[in-house]
């Protein structure tokens, strides 16, 4: 009987033992912060080419997802408008054929009306830190944003500028005088030029090099990346530099497929995306001094506004984005909500708007 008791005791203790060990293993899975991430295949759309600025950023945010969710979570990106035209890519977002696209300025900018506001400063630095206080560090004007953006059915990351909006031209533009005077071809924002006062016609970017070169056009502006992939430099002696901000693009993700995400699923995306703003933010420099270096080795001459001139720029742009985009405000009835954003703005860049 004894001996039966003994070896009833020794299997009690094995039995805690075994109890406090499973409870020992498993308690630090908890504590080592393992994560729920599901097992995806996120479909994405940009309208670029993979090796452009655009297209780099994006294969570094999926290539950041597949990495750090341990091949969890990959995507499946269709560049080149292999999937649709990038003016399109919002719409199939919205429908739900597409998860997430890397979406341009413009698209956005036709549903959400504070997307009109360009998010410039004095130079490309002043324009990405602007950019950040308007979409993370304000918290009043990144709600605007967001709940904006999901009432339209889809959840937005913050964005980053693709670089400065060059001029290159025929003639030579040194002040905002030369500035009115010349005869502008542009593949958008055609609405803007003439409310700013300038000579201009819309035309196809293919279009833009042939007029230049046989004089039908004084001028062009557009960001870096078609500056250089349509080497206007060899038909303009003259480059503009220092004149408007930033061309954003930001990640725009379907609403229904954001909110069936996990937590830590969402956590790891917004990682994605801070860190591909980061490389493309140094791309972006790298490519600005590329091409500045590019532009004055083929012979053309160099010049950057005053700051008298860029503030009067950024003055009468900041207005003139403000009158086009107020309508789309009252469609939305969001008028409220965009005079006040506008307002913030106007609080960080020192623009003065008059309301309506």
């Amino acid at each position: 009987m004894k001996n039966f008791k003994k070896i009833v005791a020794l299997l009690l203790c094995v039995v805690f033992v075994v109890a406090m060990v499973s409870v020992s293993v498993a308690e630090p899975a908890e504590e080592t912060g393992e994560k729920n991430y599901s097992n995806i295949t996120i479909i994405m759309a940009n309208y670029s080419q993979p090796t452009s600025i655009y297209g780099q950023r994006v294969q570094d945010f999926a290539d950041y997802l597949e990495e750090h969710s341990g091949g969890k979570i990959t995507c499946q990106i269709f560049f080149n408008e292999e999937f649709c035209g990038g003016r399109e890519e919002l719409d199939y977002l919205r429908d739900g054929a597409l998860d997430i696209v890397c979406s341009s300025i413009g698209p956005i900018g036709k549903v959400i009306p504070f997307f009109g506001i360009d998010f410039d400063g004095d130079g490309y630095e002043e324009s990405v830190e602007l950019e950040y206080k308007l979409m993370v560090e304000n918290e009043e004007s990144a709600a605007i944003i967001q709940n904006a953006c999901e009432a339209k059915g889809f959840h937005i990351l913050p964005a980053f500028g693709v670089g400065e909006s060059w001029y290159p031209s025929k003639t030579e533009i040194k002040s905002w005088d030369d500035f009115t005077k010349a005869n502008f071809g542009a593949e958008r924002v055609i609405n803007v030029y003439d409310k700013l006062g300038l000579h201009s016609q819309q035309m196809a970017m293919s279009d833009i090099y042939e007029s230049l070169s046989r004089g039908v056009i004084d001028a062009t502006g557009t960001a870096l990346p078609n500056l250089m992939s349509n080497r206007f430099y060899d038909v303009c002696p003259y480059l503009l530099t220092g004149v408007g901000g930033t061309i954003n693009c930001a990640m725009c993700i379907n609403l229904d497929f954001w909110n069936s995400l996990t937590e830590d699923d969402q956590a790891l995306i917004i990682e994605a995306n801070d860190y591909s703003v980061e490389t493309a933010t140094e791309n972006s420099k790298a490519l600005k001094e590329e091409s500045l270096k590019t532009f004055e080795e083929a012979g053309c001459t160099v010049n950057v506004f005053s700051q008298e001139d860029v503030d009067l720029y950024n003055s009468l742009n900041g207005q003139c984005n403000y009158d086009s985009f107020y309508e789309l405000a009252e469609q939305e009835g969001l008028v409220d909500e965009f005079n006040r954003f506008v307002e913030i703005w106007s609080e960080y860049t020192g623009t003065e708007i008059e309301f309506k």
